[in-house]
């Protein structure tokens, strides 16, 4: 197997699939530049301020409302959140006003640009709060001793009140300011001015970037994966190599797999130094701090045996120092939690192998069942045409996604709950067609002259 190893990975296909990927993967460098996150925090807070004064006119509406019915205790309330309100547009200006003076430098004092976000979030989840013992000075009495409280003119504790007015659930709003909470209370812990920049543009971002859902290269790694095999064993058959390794082989099952382990072996390869390269460059430039970062992680979507209707559930972007999650109400999940980053990077591993195996077996079934090499260039095209389309399409019956292999999302993603399929599910399912198409070819291949 070693001389067959040293055969694949010497070849054209290999040399050609590897400088796509490092190409694709070099390319995406660049994509850690913080200018893009300075300009979004300055339209958040500006958004922050138009919500704001939004608010305030809605005070003033709910008071005339309410005319001599109102209550002094309401008062007390209203007039409070406007308070809070006004506190909230200055806080928002002063971190508009930092950001634009300093720009990427500003976040250089980390822990001092952070608070303007982290000040914000407290109150909101203040709002959020059903008790007094959710209150965020309660919830983060330690963190705030180190760190110290805002001057402030309202009452935080009145805050909650608020909810009376509007009669709603706020529970996943107050779940979501609360990771986020806990994350900035983390990154305040663990930065300094020397390595939270670094961290921002170092490997363990890279990866998660270059893993997640979306990116270029985790959309491209299934379909170069069927051609690659497809190409492969093509250079064999015409090199006659592919004849030679058969007749040393005990078996057609033997050779079959051998074929699997040593196409999957070498495509993992490829893919391995092609995110090792950049990654390595990263580190050296920016350090390898930043395994100790937080990540959120879904694990109802991990270890559950569940299914969802639409193909894309949750979307994933990789922020500066943290994994931000938009879903259709803007507010995570309430089963979302904190991880060190280094955990859903082992978890991705799993996953990732599964898609290579499935993978490879798939582009050796399109190369085996036929004799001409465009009609199994053809099917492989075909396969990626459909994989492609997977990835679009909204399911109206449940159980549909557990019998496509393609539902589940294009990427070798760090964050688990994979789409239509939890991450077990998925690697389950993922086993199954493997089998059912390397029994597939096994019959074909018996069964036919094409060897």
């Amino acid at each position: 197997m070693e001389y067959e190893m040293k055969s694949i990975l010497r070849s054209k296909a290999s040399l050609v699939c590897l400088l796509i990927f490092l190409i694709v993967n070099m390319f995406s460098m660049n994509f850690l530049n913080l200018e893009n996150d300075v300009e979004r925090n300055i339209i958040y807070n500006e958004q922050l301020i138009v919500e704001s004064q939004n608010s305030i006119s809605q005070i003033d509406i709910i008071k005339k409302q309410l005319g001599e019915k109102i209550k002094p205790e309401q008062v007390e309330v209203l007039n409070n959140y406007k308070e809070y309100l006004n506190w909230k547009s200055k806080n928002a200006n002063e971190a508009i006003d930092c950001l634009k003076k300093e720009g990427v430098k500003g976040f250089e004092n980390y822990p001092d640009i952070k608070k303007y976000d982290l000040w914000n979030q407290m109150f909101e989840m203040d709002c959020f709060a059903k008790t007094d013992k959710q209150l965020s000075q309660v919830v983060f009495k330690d963190e705030l001793a180190k760190i110290g409280y805002p001057d402030i003119s309202f009452d935080a504790s009145l805050l909650n009140d608020m909810q009376k007015f509007f009669n709603r659930d706020y529970e996943d709003a107050y779940h979501h300011t609360y990771m986020n909470l806990q994350n900035a209370f983390h990154e305040i812990a663990t930065a300094n001015n020397k390595n939270i920049l670094n961290i921002a543009q170092g490997p363990w971002a890279y990866l998660c970037r270059q893993l997640r859902l979306g990116s270029l290269f985790s959309l491209m790694a299934i379909p170069i994966g069927v051609f690659y095999t497809l190409i492969v064993i093509w250079q064999q058959k015409q090199s006659k190599s592919f004849e030679l390794y058969y007749l040393n082989s005990k078996s057609s099952n033997r050779f079959l797999l051998s074929r699997i382990i040593e196409i999957g072996i070498s495509y993992t390869l490829i893919i391995f130094i092609s995110l090792f390269v950049p990654a390595l460059i990263l580190g050296f430039r920016h350090g390898f701090d930043g395994l100790n970062s937080y990540m959120l992680i879904d694990w109802n979507n991990f270890v559950g045996f569940k299914t969802n209707l639409t193909s894309y559930n949750y979307g994933y972007a990789y922020s500066m120092f943290y994994e931000h999650l938009i879903s259709m109400d803007n507010y995570m999940p309430i089963n979302m939690e904190n991880t060190y980053i280094f955990i859903p990077l082992i978890l991705s591993l799993g996953l990732g192998m599964m898609k290579i195996i499935f993978t490879v077996t798939l582009g050796l079934l399109c190369s085996i069942s036929v004799r001409k090499s465009w009609i199994s260039y053809a099917l492989g095209l075909f396969v990626v045409l459909i994989h492609i389309y997977s990835q679009q399409i909204t399911y109206s019956i449940e159980f549909f996604p557990m019998l496509n292999p393609f539902s589940i999302l294009a990427s070798l993603t760090v964050i688990v709950g994979n789409g239509t399929q939890t991450s077990l599910n998925a690697i389950l399912m993922l086993v199954v067609w493997s089998i059912l198409m390397y029994c597939a070819t096994l019959v074909i291949f018996n069964k036919s002259d094409v060897k």
